[in-house]
């Protein structure tokens, strides 16, 4: 999305108008495998990116980000907690994850039809 070699941090407002760019629209759905270190600095960091993907797909639109936890195989299953294990594989789904994400498995939702994924949990 952004280019790395910028020193000047990125602004919500530049974000939102690349998100555009690609084509994001209002009631889109966004899988996003993300690597916050590589949009360079961020004016208000992981919660701005956050925030301009939901702003992005509106209040119809979908947010899903992998939230998984890559601890040795064999301590998986004695170690994981849907409510407090981290995400392991970078910053912005960990954010994302404690934030804002209904956590449902490996991944986080954020959006309308998240009913729409499985859940873990029981019925709320």
């Amino acid at each position: 999305m952004a280019n790395v070699a910028s020193s000047k941090p990125h602004t919500r407002e530049k974000l939102a108008q690349e998100l555009r760019n690609l084509g994001v629209e209002s009631g889109d759905i966004l899988f996003v495998h993300s690597s916050f270190k590589s949009l360079g600095p961020v004016d208000g960091g992981a919660g701005t990116v956050v925030s301009t993907l939901e702003d992005a797909v509106g209040p119809e639109g979908l947010i899903l980000m992998p939230a998984f936890n890559l601890v040795e195989w064999d301590k998986r299953a004695k170690t994981w907690n849907i409510e407090t294990t981290p995400s392991t594989v970078g910053w912005l789904t960990e954010f994302f994850r404690v934030r804002w994400a209904e956590s449902i498995c490996a991944w986080g939702v954020l959006g309308q039809d998240r009913q729409l994924a499985p859940r873990f949990r029981g019925q709320r």
